[in-house]
């Protein structure tokens, strides 16, 4: 009887566990853009995903979004040297960043869109990077600590299409998916533009005393949005009551 019962728990377990599959490499180099591929769940929303250093949440910029049966998760990681545990739909997968700093980093990981886009490169040193976009090759010239918003068209496209964009040079190598879809068109599904880096918090409040804490706001687009005020029927205070501007693809606490 007990080997009976333990074989119907393995048939029943192994399933949910192996449910969600990702690309995910075990190493990344400082500042790098983790770019995923996420297949076996039929729903994922940014609010599933997290980040954690050992019992430490880490806020990272970072996006959802689904492109036909698959989802993308991309990520602009730190440039300092730890390991990492993500976090997707209750599933955990560990990582580290380590090595040398990357050449340089890209925003957004993934685009969908129905007009021309921009993708923001920040350099970490000099160097020329080589985009590949549609059968048509440019290069770029980029400067160390500087960025640059590279422009790409989209209007010789009719139809639905899913490509790569290619962003790469000597030692780095980024294949960015893309979707490029018309008003009419329902296969695809976008983030809203802000997001708050964390959708629930678990905090002990004495009676009678001051409590505070961080919150961070994400900017998940590639423009830059003004004039953010902050509202709440609750008894507390926000500060600032308002931000003047939050950059494409940064964050404000």
């Amino acid at each position: 009887m007990k080997k009976s019962l333990l074989l119907i728990f393995i048939l029943i377990l192994v399933p949910t566990i192996l449910a969600i599959e990702t690309n995910l490499k075990q190493e990344y180099k400082p500042g790098e853009t983790l770019i995923l591929e996420i297949s076996g769940i039929n729903q994922l929303k940014a609010s599933d995903v997290l980040f954690y250093s050992g019992r430490a949440f880490i806020p990272m910029v970072y996006d959802v979004g689904k492109i036909k049966d698959k989802f993308y998760l991309y990520s602009l990681l730190p440039d300092k040297e730890r390991n990492y545990t993500l976090i997707i739909d209750n599933s955990k997968f560990d990582f580290s960043v380590h090595g040398n700093t990357t050449s340089f980093s890209v925003n957004p990981g993934f685009i969908i869109t129905n007009k021309d886009f921009k993708i923001n490169v920040t350099a970490f040193k000099s160097t020329t990077i080589k985009s590949e976009f549609l059968d048509k090759t440019e290069e770029f010239s980029l400067t160390q600590n500087k960025e640059k918003i590279l422009l790409f068209s989209v209007s010789d496209i009719n139809n639905f299409t899913t490509t790569n964009l290619i962003l790469s040079d000597d030692k780095t190598k980024y294949e960015i998916p893309v979707a490029i879809f018309k008003e009419t068109t329902s296969q695809t599904e976008i983030s809203p533009e802000l997001r708050f880096s964390k959708s629930f918090f678990n905090f002990t409040v004495l009676k009678d005393k001051e409590f505070s804490f961080p919150l961070t706001i994400i900017n998940t687009v590639q423009e830059n949005i003004e004039n953010i005020s902050f509202s709440t029927d609750l008894k507390m205070i926000i500060l600032p009551e308002t931000i003047e501007l939050i950059e494409a693809g940064s964050s404000k606490e």
